[in-house]
């Protein structure tokens, strides 16, 4: 009788060492987006990625543009895939989504192969919700994107139904106001955050808004950076935001029923 086949148990993101893996990890894609460098007339340098594997744990990808045009239609968020043959690197210093001490980039040698969903247990999402004083602690220091949860108070902008009345709504120096919506968050703890959209996630808020027939009262908002504006601790939207409104989410719909 053959002995029995044991099953390698598959590679999460915290096995990681070294510079390179050559083992499967199955994850899924939470989000990806552009990263462009707006200090070179806005060149495309790749696309970020948002991982997280089987026990939760999340993890900041790149794919460079040379590498994009192999994977670039297979990137499908809340889709889960087999990577393999990627190389591993510390994590960001700046802009961070994961607090995860390594980051990884897919190279000539990676595979990443969309699997059956029924056959692997990943959550969809994952957030770092936290409290004003915790983008006190960091502000202006360009290090970790924070996520936000809360109660709309104030909404202003162009185009926009219904928005809150309000004199005016401060304008960063240079930015363009016509791209922005401006917003009071109130949080779960009371406090009151100051929060700008800018160009795309802007544009989504803007057309969810005034496409609801009953307006949304609860938002999260992802990888919020944090700035001093005018004297205040203000959170800016980033490429990487999402935002999800009363009963996108389960997060949502639990502060909502409240």
């Amino acid at each position: 009788m053959a002995p029995p086949t044991t099953l390698a148990v598959p590679t999460t993101f915290d096995d990681l060492e070294g510079d390179f893996c050559n083992k499967e990890v199955f994850v899924r894609l939470i989000h990806c987006w552009e990263a462009r460098n707006f200090k070179k007339a806005n060149i495309l340098m790749g696309v970020e990625l948002l991982l997280i594997d089987s026990k939760s744990t999340t993890i900041q990808g790149f794919i460079s543009t040379h590498f994009l045009p192999r994977f670039k239609e297979d990137l499908k968020p809340n889709t889960i895939y087999k990577l393999n043959g990627f190389s591993i690197r510390l994590s960001k210093s700046v802009y961070r989504v994961s607090p995860h001490k390594h980051g990884i980039s897919f190279n000539n040698k990676t595979t990443f192969t969309p699997v059956h969903e029924v056959d692997y247990q990943i959550d969809s999402q994952h957030f770092r919700i936290r409290d004003l004083q915790a983008f006190t602690d960091i502000v202006d220091k360009h290090t970790d994107l924070l996520d936000i949860i809360g109660f709309l108070r104030v909404i202003n902008g162009d185009n926009l139904d219904t928005q809150t009345p309000m004199a005016t709504a401060p304008a960063p120096a240079g930015e363009r106001s016509k791209d922005m919506v401006f917003l009071h968050v109130q949080l779960e703890d009371g406090e009151t955050a100051r929060v700008y959209l800018w160009d795309k996630i802007a544009a989504v808020f803007r057309s969810r808004w005034n496409d609801s027939k009953t307006k949304p009262s609860v938002i999260l908002l992802t990888t919020l950076n944090s700035k001093t504006l005018g004297g205040v601790v203000t959170l800016s939207s980033t490429a990487s935001t999402r935002l999800f409104f009363d009963s996108d989410i389960i997060d949502t719909e639990k502060l909502l029923s409240r």
